[in-house]
């Protein structure tokens, strides 16, 4: 599976990930690493480069934070991809109309429970 097909599924199934690239580097730039909470990765990063970017990659997910740092000689960009938080609101009334779509342009996931 290429790179991206595992970035789309992993995004797909709201699964928290980082995506590590390297934008300058004296072997070139566009080496790209894909990491998981649980420290595996797959991509075109290797040696001791790698180590380092899946612990600082671990680090900014359990922040949800993305950042641009310089490893060795390398400066690389890790790109956090947190799955949406939910926002779930009891009750459909009238107010839950439009707490929803404004829950929603903010990029909340929504669910509404009502008994009826």
């Amino acid at each position: 599976m290429y790179l991206f097909d595992l970035l789309k599924t992993t995004l797909a199934d709201n699964r928290l990930c980082a995506l590590a690239t390297v934008i300058e580097a004296p072997e070139g730039a566009g080496a790209k690493l894909l990491v998981l909470p649980d420290g595996s990765a797959q991509g075109s990063i290797d040696g001791p480069l790698r180590g380092e970017l899946i612990l600082r990659a671990q680090a900014l997910m359990s922040s949800e934070l993305s950042e641009t740092f310089e490893v060795g000689d390398a400066r690389v960009f890790v790109e956090v991809y947190a799955p949406p938080r939910t926002l779930v609101i009891f009750g459909g009334v009238h107010t839950a109309v439009p707490l929803s779509l404004f829950a929603k342009a903010l990029g909340y996931r929504v669910v509404i429970v009502d008994g009826r």
